[in-house]
């Protein structure tokens, strides 16, 4: 055994449990981070709407899945840093979509 005082293992025991509960606080805030996602305000057609942003590939992997409703939210936008063939795929959908097709949107951030 490495130590030879029981205060010695004590001191351990208490730096193992404020590092573990440091590393399940970082955890759950950024869980709780990356789960906030952005929205924006669009016009289509005449008519103001407000929508998520779609912006990274986990939250357009994501999407709608596994949602009951879209909530107070009219859509979702999904958002390609570059030009190319995008495949859009909703898995585990529990309501109808409608899919817009923009090739370039300019938008206010909420």
């Amino acid at each position: 055994m490495f130590f030879t005082k029981k205060d010695e293992i004590k001191e351990l025991k208490k730096w193992h449990v404020i590092v573990l509960v440091a590393m399940l606080v970082a955890t759950i805030g950024l869980r709780i981070y990356y789960a906030r996602w952005p929205k924006a305000k669009i016009v289509v057609g005449g008519q103001p709407l407000t929508v998520l942003v779609a912006d990274t590939f986990q939250r357009r992997v994501e999407g709608w899945s596994d949602k009951k409703r879209m909530g107070n939210y009219d859509g979702m936008l999904f958002v390609f840093s570059e030009k190319g063939e995008h495949t859009m795929v909703m898995r585990d959908m529990y309501f109808s979509l409608d899919i817009l097709f923009q090739p370039q949107a300019y938008l206010t951030f909420l």
